[in-house]
């Protein structure tokens, strides 16, 4: 069994600008999964997935909703954060610290991508309330804090770095909207919600 506190140390002295400080990627850890949890939740009392459905004209069933926008995403952000904050991938010797900068690139490309996608622009469309739209700020923010702490893992592996957050991008910007409109296609059809109006009945009936 190694020494996983030595582990987390030297990755971290590997790929940031704190050097071997394990204490801070434990924290950044803790920071990261909480702040997932928070918007996650915030994104399940508001019905996340009820809210994409009314958009795209069809009513997305809670019994699925529920796994999909919450359990799914919630647990594969927190994996995604813990290869990426503690380095998981080094622990036993195998010194693949590249795998912890791409999930460290994945996890800002996600931040910012879900930010502006799922958030953001459509709150400026009129799709109102936008739940999770409360959180966002930090989303952003921390992504700008991971991309600092993490620059010289992002620097020194920049194609890890920027495939990361391609691929976090693109499963807010490309994979979750081609997810809608595929349940869209295959669900009976509903009026979409006019942009500016209050969600319809049908998108908030049990």
């Amino acid at each position: 069994m190694p020494d996983v506190w030595t582990q987390v140390g030297e990755y971290f002295d590997d790929v940031t600008v704190f050097g071997k400080a394990p204490i801070i990627a434990v924290l950044l850890a803790i920071i990261d999964m909480t702040l997932t949890f928070v918007h996650a939740n915030q994104e399940r009392r508001g019905r996340l997935w009820r809210y994409f459905g009314a958009i795209y004209g069809f009513r997305f069933p809670n019994r699925f909703g529920l796994p999909v926008f919450f359990v799914s995403l919630t647990l594969i952000l927190w994996l995604v954060a813990i290869v990426g904050t503690l380095g998981v991938c080094t622990w036993y010797g195998s010194h693949m610290q590249q795998w912890g900068v791409a999930a460290v690139g994945m996890l800002v490309g996600a931040r910012l991508a879900d930010s502006w996608k799922s958030h953001i622009d459509l709150n400026r469309k009129g799709y109102r309330p936008n739940p999770g739209l409360a959180s966002v700020p930090f989303y952003i923010s921390e992504a700008v804090v991971l991309a600092v702490i993490f620059a010289p893992g992002l620097i020194h592996d920049p194609y890890l770095g920027i495939g990361g957050i391609a691929v976090g991008a693109g499963i807010f910007l490309l994979l979750v909207p081609m997810f809608l409109r595929v349940l869209a296609a295959v669900l009976p059809r509903h009026q979409p919600w006019i942009a500016g109006q209050p969600m319809p009945v049908w998108a908030r009936e049990d």
